[in-house]
């Protein structure tokens, strides 16, 4: 996927007839981005390690939430962008519930999300 240098975001229609490397379990993901994407093929992958390798070592396009600045390692790829997606149906909440006895289990969790959702604003 080829994209202006001053390019910072981008839209499913922008994205239409690219190839993307996908993992197969993402969810309803899945199907917002088979019904928001034309003419694109998805090339799904079962198991995390081929999925990541293909990432690392190829110049497909793939798709991440921004919630994985938290879990997944730097890119280290030095010719991709992260673009956040546009379109209203890419925006989902997500919602964090837990027992309040089991709060003090979840602290640093729970305050590392805070402060990445803040990073992001």
């Amino acid at each position: 996927m080829i994209v202006p240098a001053n390019k910072t975001k981008t839209t499913f229609q922008e994205m239409a007839g690219f190839s993307f490397v996908v993992l197969r379990d993402i969810g309803i993901w899945q199907q917002i981005i088979e019904d928001n994407i034309p003419n694109t093929k998805f090339i799904y992958q079962d198991e995390v390690d081929d999925f990541n390798k293909i990432r690392r070592y190829s110049s497909l396009p793939y798709f991440t939430i921004n919630i994985t600045h938290l879990t997944r390692e730097k890119q280290v790829h030095n010719r991709r962008l992260e673009m956040p997606i546009t379109d209203e149906t890419a925006q989902i909440d997500f919602y964090l519930a837990y027992l309040k006895t089991n709060k003090s289990q979840f602290k640093k969790e729970i305050a590392a999300i805070q402060t990445a959702w803040e990073n992001l604003k």
